[in-house]
Parts: structure tokens; C-alpha cells; sequence
């Protein structure tokens, strides 16, 4: 039957098969334990929340006066804040958030940035870069 249809039809048919079977882009909950961005390629900051209650973040760009910083944490959340535990002399930092789906993507607002006394600026972020 596919055989019989035009080369168009066929390539039309295979893309939308395609579709179908591509993974989504992402799972219907916006839960914290997964990477969020914020900025450009001059200012730009990185958090990763893993599943283990560790953590990354990282503030880099090309700007001359972009910090450059990387904090390894640990983190606790509940659903309207996370707590941030970092630094040899274990500082803590809590902050109200808000994790919420926007269309195919994730966002995550910080009331205040958890890392904002050591260059952390950004507030909103997103789960593509």
C-alpha cells in the first residue's frame, strides 16, 4: 500500500510517524531536580538540581566583567521554597521559589538568588539553554 503512493506522500507519512514516536520534550511535571538556565553568551548562570539533593551552579559568560564562579551544593525543597547548603564553612541559604509549566517548557523563579551574595544574579529560569 505505502509502495503505491507518491514519494511525497511516503516522506509525509514517515515524518509524521516520526513525530508519533519522538520522545516529548518533556514529562507533564516541572519538578526541581533537573538543569535550568538563565542569560546569554554574555551573562549567563546554570543550575543543576539532581536527584541526590546535590547541586551545580555555575555563572560564566563572554562578557570582560561576567563573573566566573561555581558553587557545588547540597538542597533541600519543599513545594514554595528550596535551601541551599554550600561552602567549606556550610552557609545556608533559603529562598521562596515558584516552579511552574509554561506550554512545552519549565520555569523556575527565585524571590531571591540563593547564591546572590557571591555573584548570583538571575532570578528566572528556564530548562533549555
Amino acid at each position: 500500500m505505502i509502495a503505491d503512493t507518491t514519494p511525497f506522500a511516503r516522506t509525509v507519512l514517515l515524518g509524521a510517524v516520526l513525530l508519533w514516536l519522538a520522545p516529548t520534550r518533556h514529562d507533564e511535571s516541572c519538578d526541581l531536580e533537573r538543569t535550568w538556565y538563565a542569560g546569554d553568551v554574555h551573562f549567563n548562570e546554570r543550575f543543576d538540581f539532581r536527584r541526590d539533593s546535590t547541586g551545580t551552579w555555575v555563572a560564566s559568560g563572554m562578557a570582560g566583567d561576567a563573573p566566573q564562579a561555581r558553587i557545588d551544593f547540597r538542597w533541600e525543597a519543599d513545594s514554595s521554597s528550596v535551601t541551599v547548603t554550600y561552602g567549606t564553612d556550610q552557609r545556608t541559604s533559603r529562598v521562596a521559589i515558584t516552579v511552574a509549566r509554561r506550554n512545552d517548557y519549565c520555569t523556575l523563579k527565585f524571590d531571591t538568588h540563593p547564591f546572590a551574595r557571591e555573584g548570583g544574579g538571575f532570578t528566572y529560569f528556564a530548562d533549555f539553554p
